[in-house]
């Protein structure tokens, strides 16, 4: 059987464009709208999903998920995907995104995990189109290459996969409490001792400087940042220690805090802390702010230095940043134990996979019981 490519295995859709849905259609109830930044690390987010009504979600009725769809990023972070399955049948999926369905040919879930493995995701970056915002669409996302797979090595890879991201998905719900935690305290500290806080802007807390083309670096221990998250890990670093990355261009939402060496794309901003502890509580306050609304591009959404700089906020004083800082520091502590984990265990599937997929290691000979008591020991 010679090589083929996704066209030929699956159907991809893009999704429903501005005319058909708007944010208008959005509810309070109803159904779930996956955007570019509800793309996560096999599962969907759920943080602050749009709704729509359902005679809204039948009108749109073809852009509904089924279980084993896998939804992909069209714009921005290109090769990031997630996975459908039973909890997310009937789901929507926004323009940004792409769906790509199995025939019947290929595992669903094996499909998922060729298309996440490292060579795929650079190759799906290398035929992208645009500079400063990299996009992608069907007839592009068809071209891949799909390898004649025994569906025996599918199904073994599926599973090994699955019980890998099993794990990965505890560690990420535990940083979910540990999160809205942060949240409860940083609210409690805040309505405490606000009112004695003085007015004034995110320039006297952070330094907000511009990331970089990352493309012509080497492979590397230092994590890469755009806009929608993580994309890869690089020989070198742009920056050391606290930081809150800002999203300058796509999905403006997406805030992130990081304690590390990194790296940041030119489509999302990196930030140096002014003084001790301005970090976590600049983090914790710009990230309830809806950074959208103050959007300045058109077609597509776009974050200056200046609105950033000019962003009026309460600065607490030296004492109460310290204060702040040493009570959020066990759970952020926590919070980065579980994603240095979480990126062990990634790197251990992105590892294997790929060795299962092309015979170098014999499918059959994978303990899956011994594998889950070593993945599932803190369940």
């Amino acid at each position: 059987m010679n090589e083929r490519t996704l066209a030929d295995v699956a159907d991809i859709q893009t999704g429903p464009f501005g005319s058909q849905l708007h944010k208008e259609d959005y509810s309070d109830i109803g159904i779930p709208i996956v955007t570019v930044e509800h793309l996560g690390e096999r599962a969907f987010s759920e943080q602050n999903l749009p709704l729509v009504h359902e005679e809204d979600a039948n009108r749109l009725s073809k852009y509904r998920m089924k279980p084993g769809d896998i939804i992909f990023s069209r714009v921005g972070s290109v090769d990031r995907c997630s996975f459908a399955d039973r909890s997310n049948d009937g789901w929507l999926f926004s323009g940004r995104c792409l769906r790509i369905r199995s025939h019947g040919e290929y595992d669903p879930e094996f499909l998922y995990y060729y298309l996440s493995s490292n060579n795929v995701r650079r190759f799906i970056r290398n035929i992208a189109v645009g500079a400063t915002m990299p996009s992608i669409n069907t007839t592009l996302m068809g071209e891949i290459p799909i390898p004649p797979t025994d569906p025996r090595v599918q199904s073994r890879v599926a599973s090994v996969g699955t019980a890998i991201d099993k794990k990965i998905s505890i560690n990420n719900r535990v940083n979910g409490y540990l999160d809205e935690f942060c949240n409860t305290i940083y609210q409690d500290f805040f309505d405490c001792h606000n009112d004695s806080w003085r007015k004034g802007t995110l320039k006297e807390l952070l330094d907000v400087k511009y990331g970089k083309d990352h493309k012509k670096l080497a492979d590397g221990p230092y994590p890469v940042y755009g806009s929608g998250g993580y994309m890869r890990s690089v020989e070198k670093s742009l920056s050391n220690g606290e930081s809150v990355l800002i999203p300058r261009k796509g999905t403006l939402n997406n805030v992130m805090y990081v304690d590390e060496e990194f790296w940041t794309v030119d489509t999302m901003f990196f930030t140096v802390p002014r003084m001790p502890g301005a970090a976590k509580y600049a983090f914790q306050y710009i990230k309830k702010l809806d950074l959208a609304s103050m959007n300045s591009g058109s077609a597509v959404p776009s974050m200056t230095t200046a609105i950033l700089n000019a962003l009026e906020l309460p600065i607490p004083s030296p004492e109460a940043l310290c204060e702040l800082d040493k009570r959020l520091r066990p759970m952020y502590e926590f919070r980065a134990a579980n994603k240095k984990e979480i990126k062990r265990l990634s790197a251990l599937r992105d590892a294997l996979l790929p060795k299962l997929m092309s015979g170098e290691i014999d499918a059959s000979r994978i303990d899956l019981k011994q594998l889950n008591s070593h993945l599932y020991g803190q369940e």
